[in-house]
C-alpha cells in the first residue's frame, strides 16, 4: 500500500521471497514492485539462500527466476548466495535500490544469467558501501554462464570481483553481454585478501 512510502512503521519494510538453506525456488511471469526490506540483509525482492550446495542430481528446474520484472524495489532484485544450478533468464529490473542481479560468494557454481535487462537502479544508503555505486550486475567472480545481458544508465554496467576459490572464470561462458550510457561499462576488481 501507500504506507510503505510514508516514513513510519512500515516504511521501506516490505515483501520478499526467498528459498533458504534448501528447498527450491521457481517463479515465472510475475511482477515485483516495492518489495525488498531496505535495512535488512538477506531480504531481497528474491533470494536463494545456501541451496543444497554441492548438490549434482536432481538439479534441473529446482531453482530458476525466468519473465519477471522488478521495478521501484527497496531492495537488490535477485540475489544468489551458494545456490548451484539457478537460472536467471528473461527478468527486467528497473529502478532497483542497490546492485540489480547480485552473485553474492563467488562459490554460485553453473549459475545461468541470460537475457536479462537492468536499467537504472539506485543508490542503496543503508546496505554495502558499495551498493551506493549500484552495477547492474555484481559478479565476485565468473562462475556460471552470463549470457545476452544488458545494463543501461548505472553507475557500473557489470562489477567483477574475485572474491573465492569457485571455478575458474575459463571454465564458464561470458559472451555477447552489453553496457549502455553508464558510468563504468566492466568495472573490474583485483581478488580481496
Amino acid at each position: 500500500d501507500e504506507g510503505t512510502l510514508r516514513p513510519g512503521n512500515s516504511y521501506l519494510f516490505v515483501a520478499h521471497c526467498g528459498a533458504f538453506f534448501g528447498g527450491e525456488l521457481r517463479i515465472e511471469n510475475t511482477e515485483f514492485t516495492r518489495t525488498g526490506q531496505a535495512a535488512n540483509f538477506g531480504r531481497y525482492s528474491s533470494h536463494w539462500h545456501i541451496l543444497d550446495k554441492g548438490r549434482t542430481v536432481d538439479v534441473l528446474d529446482k531453482a530458476y527466476l525466468r519473465n519477471n520484472s522488478y521495478h521501484d524495489t527497496f531492495q537488490r532484485a535477485v540475489v544468489i548466495h551458494a545456490t548451484d544450478f539457478a537460472v536467471v533468464r528473461d527478468n527486467v529490473a528497473l529502478r532497483t535500490h542497490g546492485h540489480s542481479f547480485f552473485t553474492e560468494s563467488g562459490d554460485e557454481d553453473y549459475t545461468t544469467m541470460e537475457h536479462n535487462l537492468a536499467i537504472r537502479p539506485l543508490p542503496h544508503h543503508l546496505l554495502l558501501e558499495d551498493d551506493m555505486f549500484p552495477a547492474g550486475f555484481w559478479l565476485p567472480g565468473l562462475n556460471g554462464w552470463h549470457r545476452h545481458n544488458l545494463a543501461v544508465a548505472c553507475s557500473r554496467g557489470w562489477r567483477v570481483r574475485t572474491l573465492s576459490s569457485g571455478l575458474k572464470s575459463a571454465d564458464l561462458q561470458l559472451f555477447n553481454n552489453s553496457v549502455h550510457v553508464s558510468g563504468h561499462g566492466w568495472f573490474m576488481k583485483p581478488k580481496m585478501v
